[in-house]
């Protein structure tokens, strides 16, 4: 199966992404736009965890939901539902869309940042057309068929960090920032794409019934990881060994327990995976046990 995309060239969700990444400490490679997002993004962190939301969820909504809602006050209002239930106070509102509405207009030429970040789509998009499909088909092989999606959204991004992305799965959607080259050629953007992708069925209940579901999403990544890089090494677009899989730890910003060997266990658990080949949520499970100790 290879998931259907529609491709996205956003400017608000690229807003609010460097805002994102400013506030979880990540360096901003453009000092323009580091100058602009930064303090509004701590500002708009700072009053979301005074309002109770939880910041991995919220940043999530904000970034999924900009594209089709960019009214600052609207989007406010209705990731406050989301997040909490029933209205907006108003004070609450009037806090976080005036920081919202700073990081959404963080930009000079709004025609020209568009027509930037459309020419920065085409290249992970022509480079997924073509080598893509075969990715896919070779996870769906190692791993199972329901684990893709039948189709997804792809935000593209500004590359405010040199090279990030997440997975919404909530919104069946995933952001990448549009890079014009890869950032290391021992793994493609395509397969950071791929690796997005991957992510967004896990929480079906087939799939996460048997694991703590606030413990999920980081289970979900790094689950997936090995599952894409030996996809990609069927395909010849990467490899799956102890250095690649650190690589892309490091490169993919992705959030691991504090674990020496983690490289190996997770190479273990692949391992064990692929010799028995029980339901993914099983493997799921076994490998939430070794993280945790379970």
């Amino acid at each position: 199966m290879n998931p259907q995309l529609t491709w996205h060239a956003s400017l608000p969700a690229s807003r609010l992404h460097a805002a994102w990444a400013a506030a979880a400490g990540r360096a901003i490679v453009d000092p323009t736009l580091r100058e602009r997002v930064a303090q509004p993004g701590l500002a708009l962190a700072r009053e979301m965890a005074a309002c109770g939301w939880p910041a991995e969820a919220a940043w999530t909504h904000l970034v999924a939901l900009s594209p089709g809602v960019p009214n600052p006050r609207e989007l406010t209002e209705l990731v406050w539902r989301k997040l909490r239930g029933g209205s907006c106070p108003n004070e609450a509102a009037v806090a976080i869309s005036g920081h919202l509405r700073a990081i959404l207009s963080a930009g000079d030429d709004e025609a020209q940042s568009a027509r930037q970040l459309e020419l920065r789509t085409r290249p992970l998009r022509e480079q997924w057309e073509a080598r893509g499909p075969g990715l896919m088909r070779a996870l769906a092989d190692f791993t199972e068929p329901d684990l893709l999606v039948e189709r997804a959204d792809v935000l593209v991004v500004s590359p405010a960090t040199g090279g990030d992305g997440r997975a919404h799965a909530l919104y069946n959607s995933v952001r990448i920032e549009g890079l014009l080259a890869n950032a290391d050629p021992r793994l493609p953007e395509v397969v950071r794409l791929g690796w997005l992708l991957a992510q967004l069925n896990l929480e079906l209940p087939i799939f996460s019934e048997q694991v703590d579901q606030r413990r999920l999403p980081r289970l979900g990544e790094l689950a997936t990881l090995p599952a894409i890089l030996r996809a990609a090494e069927e395909v010849e677009l990467a490899r799956l060994d102890a250095a690649t899989v650190q690589l892309a730890l490091d490169s993919w910003h992705i959030t691991a327990p504090p674990l020496a060997e983690l490289p190996a266990l997770l190479l273990s658990w692949w391992s064990t995976y692929q010799a028995g080949r029980p339901r993914w949520a099983i493997a799921l499970r076994a490998l939430d046990q070794m993280l945790t100790g379970g």
